[in-house]
């Protein structure tokens, strides 16, 4: 029943999990189900160990007993039998016990086995899962060409030509906002391998930032100013060689760490970790 119990609990804990976590407390419920099974084999073969050790010591007695049964005319040989009597009974209820005990163990075994089974297929299943959810959001990122639009088209080659980036780079999604300061202001793009920062889609915008994912060491959520509600929702990415980019006056923030969240989760990058999706603005 509490095995039961435990598992709801487990199931619970799991769906309140991202797949990810969700990926890791399997594996190490499975190896810690893994080193159950070892130590009930371990006190299994002990058991069996005693059971044998019982079983030579009543084959002793009842030796024993045949020797005292020839000395029987003799009152010391009856009240010596008594004893050995007693003895073989004793050693008979305990080599019961142990035997009740060695069948308890082996149930518990096998329910150990079946339990890390069931939880291997889990694990296998929650792959698929991640598996099938990394493919479908590639797949949404990957807009075919002919489904975008001539205006798209248009705004891709300009920000390709703004920032000088390969033709396979365009634009996902954009988020008005400003860059370090509030009178810096103009439109965060993301892009498939980079977030990139402009106040115009020009060549000679000299306001403009590239930040490429593999460079970013985390991306957090902070507050710069304490007037006013947007003004203080900004994001702070910090870079591999330690330096700092503040982008502020963010009306839909969590909208955006959830598009940066989504390409770092692609390409499993270890920084995605840091975007705190749970906080609502």
């Amino acid at each position: 029943m509490s095995d039961t119990n435990n598992s709801n609990r487990g199931s619970e804990s799991l769906n309140n999990m991202d797949d990810k976590s969700k990926l890791r407390l399997v594996a190490r419920e499975c190896k810690k189900l893994q080193q159950d099974l070892v130590a009930a084999h371990e006190q299994i073969q002990e058991e069996k160990n005693k059971v044998s050790q019982l079983t030579q010591e009543l084959e002793e007695e009842k030796k024993k007993r045949q020797e005292a049964e020839q000395q029987y005319k003799s009152s010391a040989a009856v009240e010596n039998t008594t004893v050995l009597q007693a003895k073989i009974q004793s050693l008979e209820r305990d080599r019961d016990t142990y035997k009740q005990e060695t069948i308890r163990l082996t149930t518990e075994n096998q329910n150990l086995k079946e339990l890390f089974s069931a939880m291997e297929e889990s694990m296998e299943q929650m792959k698929k899962q991640i598996e099938e959810l990394t493919l479908k959001l590639n797949e949404a990122n990957s807009i075919p060409a002919q489904q975008r639009s001539e205006r798209q088209f248009k705004e891709d080659s300009l920000f390709r030509e703004a920032f000088s980036l390969n033709d396979d780079q365009y634009i996902i999604c954009r988020y008005p906002c400003s860059y370090g300061t509030l009178i810096c202001h103009g439109d965060l793009f993301i892009a498939p391998l980079c977030v990139c920062f402009a106040q115009t889609l020009t060549k000679e915008n000299n306001n403009s930032v590239i930040l490429y994912y593999h460079d970013i060491s985390s991306v957090e959520r902070i507050s710069r100013f304490s007037i006013g509600i947007k003004l203080g929702k900004a994001i702070e990415f910090t870079m591999k060689d330690g330096k700092t980019h503040v982008f502020l006056n963010f009306s839909r923030r969590d909208t955006v760490l959830r598009d940066i969240y989504n390409q770092a989760k692609i390409f499993s990058l270890p920084w995605a970790a840091s975007v705190d999706l749970t906080q609502k603005d």
